[in-house]
Formats: C-alpha cells, structure tokens, sequence
C-alpha cells in the first residue's frame, strides 16, 4: 500500500537481498509501472521470496513533484 499526496506520478517496485546495489541493474523488477492516485494497492510478483530491501523507483514526475506520504508492506497469505 503506497498512500501520495501527488496523483499521476509513475513508477515501479524493484527488490533486492543483500547490500543494496549501486545501479537499477543489479535490483529485480517486482511490479509493473504504476501510475500513483492518493491511495494505492500495488501488487508485487515475488515469485515467493522474500527481500531484504525495497526500491520505489519513480520514472515520471506529476508536473515537477512527486511524493510517498506512507508506505506498507504486507504479505499475502497463502
């Protein structure tokens, strides 16, 4: 759950164990590019593992601003 005060920024979820790389190339892509309201439900394909870190990688600013007022990690149960 990702909750913004700017609507209509994009980006996209990357995971990675470890230290955290110095480049986008070393994380793995977790979600498709999303394009942020206020409330938001983003659905990761983990493939069934966990992650060390998380990424929110913004690739489009709304205007010039963009923002996460609050953001949660939740597990899906099985």
């Amino acid at each position: 759950d990702l909750i913004s005060p700017f609507a209509d920024w994009v980006g996209t979820v990357y995971g990675v164990n470890g230290p955290p790389p110095d480049s986008l190339e070393g994380w793995k892509r977790l979600s498709g590019d999303f394009t942020a309201q206020s409330v938001n439900k983003i659905a990761l394909d983990t493939a069934g593992q966990p992650f060390d870190h998380y990424l929110v990688w913004i690739t489009k600013l709304a205007g010039d601003q963009a923002g996460i007022m609050e953001l949660s990690l939740l597990a899906q149960k099985r």
